[in-house]
């Protein structure tokens, strides 16, 4: 689908369910050798639960990710642990190792994703109410504000981030307005792209026109709002 929005662009998967810090690592070449301009790792849930995995083993092998991809010229992205319902000895252990990710990722300058700040129940540590279906994993409602949260950090690091990331023609099944919208439909009398309709009490306030830009594929919907008046 990424590569739908963004044709030429390369997108790859490499994450395996399940795996620690230290099988990553030891995988980092494989994912290094397809050029990437950026390399995103979230991991850490499964070496917090292992029970042998210690922080300085942890340590070492994210060290080892992120500067395998430095040396191609890569981006590394970190993403902070993300909290789980399994006590306050795990909360504790949890709450170390983000801490260790933070001050790594600022040290080095490397862009970190904070899903822990955005899942967790600072009352509690475990995750928000409604936010888990067990102990450890996200429910399909909060892997939408994961994906969120992700491409707010990371979509703007990409080459191609200028891009914006709107259907790409009228058949696009993420174009959600019928009747053409902004890609050549009909614009009705009060300057409103088809498809489109105006909240009521903006009518009097504001002057809508459909313009072309050339940054945007199709057109762009442009609302001039007069001076000393709310939308």
């Amino acid at each position: 689908r990424l590569e739908e929005r963004w044709p030429g662009r390369r997108f790859i998967n490499a994450g395996i369910n399940g795996q620690l810090a230290y099988n990553i690592a030891q995988r980092v070449d494989e994912v290094i050798a397809h050029q990437p301009n950026v390399v995103t790792l979230l991991v850490g849930t499964n070496d917090v639960n292992g029970g042998t995995v210690t922080l300085a083993q942890f340590q070492a092998n994210i060290k080892l990710f992120v500067t395998k991809c430095l040396a191609i010229g890569a981006l590394p992205v970190l993403f902070t642990i993300p909290p789980q319902n399994t006590g306050a000895t795990k909360h504790t252990k949890v709450g170390l190792w983000n801490a260790w990710l933070q001050r790594f990722a600022t040290l080095h300058s490397v862009p970190l994703v904070d899903m822990y700040g955005l899942l967790v129940n600072p009352l509690t540590g475990d995750y928000q109410p409604g936010y888990n279906v067990d102990t450890l994993h996200p429910a399909p409602t909060t892997k939408v504000l994961m994906a969120q949260r992700f491409n707010s950090v990371v979509l703007p690091l990409l080459p191609f981030s200028s891009a914006p990331q709107w259907g790409m023609d009228a058949t696009d099944t993420s174009n959600l307005i019928t009747g053409g919208g902004l890609f050549g439909g009909t614009v009705q009398g009060n300057g409103v792209a088809a498809g489109w309709s105006v909240f009521a009490f903006g009518t009097n306030t504001c002057t809508y026109s459909v313009v072309t830009d050339a940054n945007v594929r199709g057109q762009v919907q442009r609302i001039d709002v007069a001076a000393g008046t709310a939308v």
